[in-house]
């Protein structure tokens, strides 16, 4: 019986034990792994530094911390309550096999009033362009796809639609739908075709105002006539709406990017010199643009702000990507005798904005470094500054010392010359004031002893 006993024992042990082993992974919590980017000011604490830059603006006296790719995490710094936050997706790819739409631009949406919490960690993910379609004209392997969604905090928050891809060749195809560009946060361009009663139309918007979020950009692609137009209509961008088709054998122009955020780019403009193409299509101020069209002579341009030309039969029967980091959308393909391929769309972008804090400690000291002096006898007290410069103020027993009460700092270093009014031992400090991003520090009390002229005055 004790046998049996020690036997089931035993047997209950190893189950328990087995359980632990399989359960444990499950939910055992995921490490998280912190690196840093940038240095202070702005000194950041993300999961993936190799995709992040950060730009500190003087003039501003802001923190960019720039996103480019992948899913990655931020954590708010000590001093930082409040940031603004720019989400662009990617762009939409352009239409294949032949005549294709220009890709529509993925959505943008600006956040000047995102509340963050100090030492919390917030979750993140840039968007993906779209990819192209295959270069056939079968309009089941055709279909080019929209770009993807890029979101802060949660991917049902601060979100950016994805851009609408461009419509692929579709021509007596069914279903009809598919000579439509995509919806998406700015729409596709439709291609070219001939279905009796239908009307060819570009994607619309899909792009929410999220809860709390200032500001968001979206608009429609073009359409095309129901008729032999051999060309393809813009995808739409962030400013402004994709151009329909109105000549045979001329794609349709993208629509601009939004030229709103010419701040914005300009301020961190220096943390994209490693992206190919993106200053230069940035350079007039304008992001998330939409991909031209596909013609046989003539191509559709892109919209400015980073989006694709179209092909044709002179530049190549390949659409063009959109830019990278810019949300734009890919040209359509074309055709010349052979398939193309629309160009793919533009991946997204995530960036951080906040004002910057500046540490500082303030050191005070009488020239020569004595601690004692002379009634009424002029005297030098110098204040010593770590973090950055500033207008200092110097007290004599808590009160303002007259004369010493901005004196602007050099070189980390400001001098008031004070002349002791009595004999008797004197609290000297010294404050730097806060202003942009220098925070403000008192220094520790000094104590000094007021002595005596050793003679006459003359």
């Amino acid at each position: 019986m004790i046998s049996v006993q020690r036997f089931l024992a035993a047997l209950s042990a190893a189950v328990i034990s087995l359980a632990l082993i399989v359960v444990g992974p499950i939910i055992q919590a995921v490490p998280s792994f912190a690196a840093t980017a940038g240095s202070a000011p702005c000194l950041s604490t993300v999961t993936d530094s190799s995709t992040v830059s950060v730009v500190y603006s003087s003039s501003q006296s802001k923190c960019y911390v720039i996103f480019k790719s992948g899913s990655n995490a931020w954590t708010a710094p000590s001093t930082v309550t409040s940031v603004d936050i720019l989400v662009i997706a990617g762009g939409g790819a352009g239409g294949s096999g032949a005549w294709g739409g220009g890709g529509g631009a993925g959505g943008v949406v600006l956040d000047n009033t995102y509340t963050t919490t100090p030492s919390t960690s917030y979750s993140l993910t840039i968007g993906t362009g779209g990819t192209p379609g295959t270069s056939t004209l079968d309009n089941a392997l055709n279909r080019s796809t929209n770009g993807a969604d890029s979101w802060f905090g949660s991917n049902s928050t601060l979100v950016a639609k994805g851009g609408g891809a461009g419509a692929s060749y579709a021509w007596g195809k069914t279903p009809i739908t598919d000579c439509n560009g995509a919806n998406g946060g700015s729409g596709g361009g439709a291609t070219e075709c001939n279905n009796a009663g239908n009307t060819n139309t570009g994607g619309t918007s899909t792009q929410t105002l999220p809860t709390g979020a200032t500001i968001k950009y979206g608009n429609s692609g073009g359409g095309t006539p129901t008729a032999n137009y051999s060309s393809g209509a813009g995808g739409g961008g962030s400013g402004a709406a994709g151009s329909a088709v109105t000549t045979i054998g001329t794609g349709a122009n993208g629509g601009d990017g939004t030229q709103d955020l010419t701040s914005w780019i300009t301020a961190f403009a220096t943390g994209m010199s490693g992206v190919s193409g993106w200053s230069a299509a940035t350079s007039n101020g304008r992001i998330a643009a939409g991909g031209g069209g596909a013609a046989g002579p003539t191509r559709g341009a892109p919209g400015l702000g980073g989006g694709g030309y179209g092909g044709d039969s002179t530049n190549g029967i390949n659409g063009v990507d959109g830019v990278t980091n810019t949300g734009s959308g890919g040209g359509g393909g074309s055709y010349n005798g052979n398939t193309g391929t629309g160009g793919s769309g533009g991946s997204g972008l995530i960036v951080l904005r906040y004002t910057a804090a500046v540490a500082t400690a303030v050191s005070i000291g009488l020239a020569g470094g004595v601690s004692i002096a002379t009634y009424r006898a002029p005297i030098a007290i110098t204040a010593t500054l770590t973090g950055g410069n500033g207008k200092v103020r110097f007290y004599q027993d808590g009160k303002v010392i007259p004369g010493c009460q901005s004196i602007t700092s050099s070189g980390l270093s400001a001098t008031c010359m004070w002349r002791p009014a009595s004999k008797r031992f004197i609290t000297l400090t010294a404050e730097l004031v806060a202003s942009g991003a220098v925070l403000g520090s008192k220094s520790i009390p000094i104590t000094v002893s007021i002595g005596s002229r050793s003679g006459k005055r003359s």
